[in-house]
């Protein structure tokens, strides 16, 4: 089906379910595209709002925080360690985070939805102001400085977020184990939000059944499982990878054979009846609601700081830079 097609589809389907219940609307539908350029970096919809049902809207919404950079390209980012015999310890970590948006990647985007149908009208990007984003740091070594909220509120998604972090707690071992190791023991964590429905318009839920099957196999479903699955199919399905982690929820510091990890307990009996809730509401048909808002979680860990920000990091005993310091 064309885009058109699905559109004019969606428009009469929601218009009928919805009516003029603004609550429902919210901001407006989000209908998931799929294998769109980037698909790693951006999650992508149509948009259908109540007073334009029919009209060629999309989303093109981030799904990497990185740090900002200056206009030479430098990233706004640094950290300052004492550890000195009979001195106070110090760790200071500041900077500046932000989800990537490259527009020309977006450009391209657009022009792969627009050409999915020679009849297509004009495609309007919108704006993400219907979405925002609170920020955490996450820190698996130390546990009075675990989870630490940095926005005290959501912000606009397109808004760096300024990061002033005290890390004095960690030990010159537990620093290093943060910013050089491939597996990182911490970092952000930006949990991205819209009031906006996902509904779908297929009422095949086999692929859905095989994920939400292959989710409830977990202990715990780690952030990082659902977002950079290994399995197969499942890093395939990003719409309904999507879909799962919004109807879960937000997810727990919990603890883990490995240590700690943020994530969702599938032991818990709420959760695996949200999933199957989930299977059994995708069958009832044409139109279904995925979720009642879009919800994703997206994992910046910081093992790999050493080796690409080597000058950004202080040792205030001999003003050296990198990360030698750490091993001494």
């Amino acid at each position: 089906m064309g885009m058109s097609a699905k559109l004019a589809l969606l428009a009469s389907a929601v218009v009928a379910m919805l009516g003029s219940d603004r609550q429902a609307w919210g901001a407006g539908l989000l209908l998931p595209i799929s294998s769109t350029p980037y698909e790693q970096l951006y999650r992508v919809f149509y948009v259908v709002t109540e007073g334009s049902p029919s009209r060629s809207q999309i989303a093109v919404v981030p799904n990497k925080l990185e740090f900002e950079r200056d206009a030479a390209g430098k990233a706004k980012f640094g950290i300052q360690y004492l550890f000195e015999p009979g001195t106070p310890r110090l760790v200071q970590l500041t900077g500046a985070i932000k989800f990537y948006y490259d527009k020309g990647q977006v450009t391209e985007i657009l022009e792969y939805v627009r050409n999915l149908e020679t009849s297509t009208p004009p495609l309007v990007s919108v704006s993400l102001g219907n979405f925002s984003f609170i920020t955490f740091f996450f820190n698996d070594m130390v546990a009075s400085i675990s989870v630490q909220q940095i926005t005290p509120n959501s912000v606009p998604i397109e808004a760096p977020v300024a990061v002033s972090l005290d890390l004095s707690k960690l030990g010159k071992d537990e620093l290093k184990s943060l910013v050089d190791a491939p597996q990182s023991s911490g970092g952000f964590i930006g949990v991205l939000t819209s009031s906006s429905p996902i509904v779908a318009l297929s009422n095949d839920n086999t692929k859905l059944a095989s994920l939400v099957k292959w989710a409830l196999q977990f202990s715990v479903l780690t952030v990082t499982e659902l977002q950079r699955p290994k399995d197969p199919l499942a890093s395939r399905e990003l719409e309904i990878r999507t879909a799962i982690s919004s109807t879960l929820g937000a997810p727990e510091l919990l603890k883990t054979s490995d240590g700690y990890a943020f994530g969702w307990n599938m032991q818990l009996q709420a959760n695996r009846a949200k999933l199957e809730q989930l299977i059994a509401a995708s069958s009832k048909g044409t139109l279904r609601k995925v979720s009642n808002e879009y919800r994703a979680e997206t994992l910046f860990t910081l093992g790999s700081v050493c080796k690409d920000f080597p000058s950004q990091i202080v040792n205030l005993t001999s003003f050296e830079t990198g990360c030698a310091g750490l091993t001494k």
